[in-house]
């Protein structure tokens, strides 16, 4: 019974839907960019095919990049700042110039969803349920909302995480 009272809190729901739709965004992207990647340098020998397929798997990671900041400001209450480097640009909108493919900041979306939005995902939430059922074995006492400060400690590691990139 304790444990369905800590769930009803706001803060605590959105949470846990915040942990679960990064774990399964992060599942979702990590599946695509590893397909797009290995699809668009395995094509790059023949003929440059591969070449717009590296160009879209580079758009998508940045478009990625630029859903999961607007997501994390839905949970935080504050938009988290675009990065400071410009985005160097594409030929036809599709083929990356030189500078893209050397771009750090390209390479860093690209890495956030292959290997840190999957990883920090399932931590959240295996430490936000964690943290649910530890409180749920605990005896009652007067406060109310003991579950949120363990969920609000997984969202203010998770937004250093993605600041930092």
């Amino acid at each position: 019974m304790l444990l369905i009272r800590d769930l009803a809190s706001l803060r605590a729901l959105l949470a846990l839907v915040h942990h679960l739709a990064g774990l399964l965004i992060g599942v979702l992207t990590c599946i695509l960019m590893v397909t797009l990647i290995t699809l668009g340098f395995g094509l790059l020998p023949v003929a440059l095919i591969g070449l717009p397929i590296l160009g879209a798997t580079l758009r998508l990671a940045e478009l990625i990049a630029t859903a999961e900041r607007a997501r994390f400001g839905l949970v935080l209450g504050a938009r988290p700042a675009m990065p400071a480097e410009i985005r160097p640009g594409y030929r036809w909108g599709i083929i990356p110039r030189w500078r893209t493919l050397a771009s750090r900041a390209t390479w860093g979306a690209v890495v956030y969803a292959l290997l840190v939005r999957p990883v920090v995902s399932a931590v959240a939430l295996w430490s936000c349920l964690a943290a649910w059922a530890a409180d749920s074995m605990r005896p009652p006492t007067s406060s109310k909302n003991r579950a949120v400060s363990g969920i609000s400690l997984t969202i203010n590691v998770e937004s250093v995480l993605l600041t930092s990139n």
